[in-house]
Parts: structure tokens; C-alpha cells; sequence
């Protein structure tokens, strides 16, 4: 029997929890609710899965479309609007373009950060709550034992995203140097230097932990038993004590 007590890969879908295999990422325990409040968990391959699911994926991309479509018309309007007046074409062309490319960025980013449906709030603080409980206890918690833990985690991909977030502003602030090659020194220090100092520090300490306020709520039982459930699978398929 193999003895990690780590789940290296776990994913939230619109109804569910997914666990990929630590040895196999071609296959994961997903546990998935319906509306009748029916847990049923699996395990499975991750591209079956998809192609039983495909008419369900295609509805939630198109309303996610929909719901980004005035994000999209928002940096599209700008663009053209700067291309007609010849920002793109003076001789700060290049400063433009790239403080348009990294304002974009940042939007994104925090619109990613902001907008999530709330059941997968819920469900990915249950799913961390439970990775986090799972590697202290090295076995599966209780429902009670469960809520106790915190759903905050040091590699979260929302630190990643804010941590993103944070050197798109300053390398804005790099692009406003009006010296060129005082401007590239000191974008190369931000990206070469600064961004891996704030990851290392990031995973060591959790001093980004703060974003994940915006991609987690408390969870209720449901999602609790939701994760439980996928990892009591992965368990039994993974072949760990």
C-alpha cells in the first residue's frame, strides 16, 4: 500500500468535486450533486466523463460566454477607439500597446477573481477543506472533523492569479519611465527577481491568502459530504491506506 496523503490535483466542476489520480491524470474520483440533492461519486476517465457530459459543458461555456460578453465589449471599445486616434502608430506605439495588454490582463484577472457561481464557491473551500484535513489526519475526516478545518491553501491558483495581478501593476508603473532601457532594467528585475521572491514567500507564508476570499465561501454539509464522498473513491482506486 502506498502511503501519500496528499492530493495533488483537484478540480471543481459546476455540480461537483473531481480528484485526479496522483499516478494517472487520465482518471479521477468526481463526485457530482443533482438537484435532488443525490451525491453519487465515480470513478472514472476524465475524457469519458467529458464526452458524457458534453451537451451539459456546452450550455455552462455558452452562459459563461454570455456573462463575459460585456467584459469583451468593454476592452474591445477601447482598443478600436485607440487605434482610429494612432496610439498604436505614434512613436510611443509600443509603450501603448503593451499598457493596453497588461490593463487587459488585470481586468481579467480580477474578473476571474470576482465572478464565480456560488455552489462552486462553496464546493472548492469544501474541496480544500478536505485536502487540508486529509494530510493531517492521513485518513478520511468525519463530517464534523471536517468543518473544522480551513479552506485556505498556500498554492491556491487565486494567490497565483493576485500574485499576477500584483507584477501587471508594476510593470505599468515601469511602463510610465519614460527613459526606454531604465524601463526594461526594471521590468527585468520585476520579472526575473521580484516575481519569484513573491511565489517563494507566496507558498511559504500565505501572504496572498487573502484572494481566496473572493473564490471561496463557507461550504454547508452538502458540499462537505460532496468532497468526502470523491475522496472515500480516490482512496479505494489510488490504492492508499
Amino acid at each position: 500500500m502506498q502511503t501519500e496523503f496528499r492530493i495533488l490535483h483537484s478540480r471543481v466542476i459546476e455540480n461537483g468535486i473531481m480528484f485526479y489520480s496522483n499516478s494517472n491524470e487520465d482518471y479521477a474520483a468526481i463526485s457530482t450533486i443533482d438537484k435532488n440533492g443525490n451525491i453519487k461519486a465515480e470513478w472514472t476517465s476524465v475524457q469519458k466523463y467529458r464526452k458524457e457530459h458534453k451537451k451539459e459543458q456546452i450550455i455552462v461555456d455558452f452562459k459563461n460566454f454570455l456573462l463575459f460578453l460585456p467584459l469583451i465589449i468593454f476592452l474591445v471599445i477601447p482598443f478600436v477607439i485607440l487605434l482610429f486616434s494612432g496610439a498604436f502608430t505614434s512613436r510611443y506605439a509600443i509603450k501603448n500597446l503593451l499598457q493596453f495588454a497588461l490593463i487587459c490582463n488585470l481586468v481579467i484577472i480580477l474578473t476571474v477573481l470576482l465572478y464565480r457561481p456560488k455552489n462552486m464557491l462553496k464546493l472548492k473551500a469544501a474541496s480544500d477543506m478536505l485536502v487540508n484535513a486529509y494530510r493531517e489526519l492521513r485518513s478520511p475526516p468525519s463530517l464534523e472533523e471536517l468543518s473544522t478545518y480551513s479552506y485556505l491553501d498556500n498554492f491556491s491558483g487565486s494567490n497565483s492569479l493576485m500574485l499576477t495581478a500584483i507584477i501587471d501593476i508594476l510593470l505599468l508603473f515601469c511602463t510610465c519611465i519614460n527613459n526606454p532601457f531604465i524601463a526594461i532594467i526594471v521590468s527585468l528585475i520585476v520579472v526575473v527577481l521580484i516575481k519569484p521572491k513573491l511565489e517563494i514567500l507566496s507558498y511559504t507564508y500565505g501572504f496572498l491568502n487573502f484572494s481566496q476570499a473572493f473564490s471561496k465561501t463557507s461550504p454547508t454539509d452538502t458540499e462537505l459530504m460532496v468532497a468526502i464522498s470523491a475522496l472515500e473513491v480516490w482512496i479505494k482506486n489510488e490504492g492508499y491506506k
